[in-house]
């Protein structure tokens, strides 16, 4: 009797410490927002021309690949933000997941990234320009601990207009 008293009260706990991985995984609702919230995070980043905060949700290892198949690193990204954010141009960034799917603790995350840019030429009498450019992108996401960090960032399509004309 005291033992099938014991395996009542073992066996539970046997089963909770091997469940509990499968038990905290993130339902598509929760990665979805928690995710979103990444992005939103991102976005007032860039708003701020804050390089640290606009790549803060970036795995140690993140690549880019632009539309034309041109592959960057965090480094290279970085590198590339500094640059643009030392010019004296305003920032306006939104993005929006379009579609998401979750695999365990990898989620694929297809966007749409709004940016506008006012760019300040540095002739006296000249006026600002607005550079506005709306990519679509797909972004892999993988769960590392309790955050979310992006991997993979993919440029599916990209337009762009200078001054409300197409550009390219």
């Amino acid at each position: 009797m005291l033992r099938r008293s014991l395996m009542l009260i073992f066996l539970p706990l046997c089963l909770g410490g091997w469940l509990e991985p499968f038990a905290s995984a993130d339902t598509v609702a929760q990665a979805r927002t928690a995710i979103q919230a990444a992005y939103d995070r991102e976005d007032a980043a860039v708003r701020r021309k804050d390089v640290k905060g606009t790549l803060a949700n970036c795995a140690p290892d993140f690549q880019f690949i632009q539309s034309d198949g041109s592959r960057g690193s965090l480094a290279d990204a970085r590198q590339g933000m500094v640059a643009l954010f030392q010019k004296p141009n305003s920032f306006v960034a939104k993005t929006t997941i379009q579609k998401f799917t979750l695999q365990g603790n990898k989620a694929i995350a297809t966007v749409k990234e709004y940016q506008m840019r006012t760019v300040v030429p540095h002739a006296k009498h000249a006026h600002p320009h607005k550079i506005v450019t709306v990519t679509i992108i797909e972004d892999t996401w993988v769960k590392h601990g309790n955050r979310w960090l992006r991997e993979i960032s993919r440029a599916i399509s990209q337009k762009q207009t200078l001054d409300g004309r197409p550009v390219g």
